[in-house]
């Protein structure tokens, strides 16, 4: 009986142990910058600031509130070099036309890659945008808006580098 209770107890450390550890190890590797916050493993990026996803869209809204409603960012990664990305979905209320900031970010088109605005416009229509108006759809950056009942969405996706 005593050595059952040993093994029950032992088991539940190294459990706890492990379980602890990979939340621990991925906290500790984990960095915040201007694309969210990272994970140094694979450089995969979440809580992109509004702030960011505005300079790569080239736009500023004055806004008394706004929030991210979903984001991600990858950085290059590795021997082959991930591609840096990022894509978000800003929130807005009250908020008028918005003051460009120049032309916002991404890496040049490759000939014969149109980007498109498919995803972004599925996007904005899940989250119950009914119209969506193309702000920017150049090189490899889309940026789209719509309305909703009490809100302005704004999507921005940008292809930064290779």
């Amino acid at each position: 009986m005593q050595k059952q209770h040993r093994t029950i107890a032992i088991t539940a450390a190294l459990t706890a142990a492990v379980l602890f550890g990979a939340f621990g190890i991925k906290q500790a590797f984990a960095h915040e910058g201007f694309y969210g916050t990272c994970n140094a493993f694979t450089d995969r990026c979440h809580d992109v600031p509004a702030a960011s996803l505005e300079l790569v869209a080239g736009y500023h809204w004055d806004a008394s509130s706004a929030r991210v409603l979903e984001s991600s960012a990858t950085l290059p990664h590795g021997l082959l070099g991930s591609a840096e990305t990022v894509t978000g979905v800003i929130e807005f209320h009250n908020v008028g036309q918005g003051i460009s900031l120049g032309d916002g970010t991404s890496y040049p088109a490759q000939a014969g890659t149109a980007v498109s605005t498919e995803k972004g416009e599925s996007v904005l229509r899940r989250l119950g945008v009914t119209e969506v108006k193309t702000l920017r759809n150049r090189d490899q950056l889309v940026v789209l808006r719509g309305e909703t009942d009490d809100a302005t969405l704004v999507y921005v996706s940008s292809l930064l580098g290779r």
